[in-house]
């Protein structure tokens, strides 16, 4: 049985060859602790373990590959790309209110009645007229009342337009966008 090639990383471990690049000029290898890495093809000795343990032969430290590995690391700079300034200031305005108010006149009627009464009257609500008698005793040949007249109250109620200018206060903001002063030595470069 026949074992698959491998070769010797810098501390003397085997690693596994896995596959070979599509061009050749790469192999993906195995450690022991089972992670991989691609080294290049023309700077590996390879054997297989049969033929190692064959030739008995000490491992001279031109037959050990340094594996190397290329790792990403990744940092993130904070750079301002802009300033925002806030102005808030009063403001002030003028608006035309219509409202609708409700007034109240009263017109008052006199009307003559010259009627002679049993009693005296009440004063009495008909609708919207509040009546109030108006009542005197008068000479007869026996003393009677009589209603002289009568005077009636009614209410009326109006809706009057009504306009009236008030101010009325309010903040305002305005937002700046700015862009900060750029240094040489502050723009990205690429490569």
């Amino acid at each position: 049985m026949q074992e698959s090639p491998f070769v010797l990383d810098a501390e003397g471990s085997k690693l596994a060859i896995r596959t070979r690049s599509a061009d050749g000029n790469w192999l993906l290898v195995q450690r022991e602790d089972g992670t991989e890495a691609w080294v290049e093809a023309n700077k590996v000795i390879t054997e297989t373990a049969e033929s190692s343990t064959q030739s008995g032969q000490d491992r001279s430290p031109s037959n050990v590959i340094p594996i190397v590995e290329e790792r990403l690391v990744i940092d993130r700079e904070v750079h301002e790309t802009g300033v925002v300034r806030l102005t808030k200031s009063p403001v002030e305005r003028t608006e035309t209110v219509r409202v609708t108010t409700v007034e109240e006149t009263v017109d008052v009627e006199r009307v003559p009645v010259n009627r002679l009464l049993e009693g005296p009257i009440e004063v009495r609500q008909e609708g919207d007229t509040t009546i109030v008698p108006v009542m005197e005793e008068v000479a007869v040949v026996e003393k009677r009342l009589m209603l002289r007249e009568e005077i009636r109250i009614t209410r009326k109620r109006t809706n009057v337009p009504h306009e009236e200018t008030v101010t009325l206060r309010g903040e305002e903001v305005v937002v700046e966008r700015n862009k900060p002063d750029v240094h040489e030595e502050d723009q990205w470069q690429t490569p």
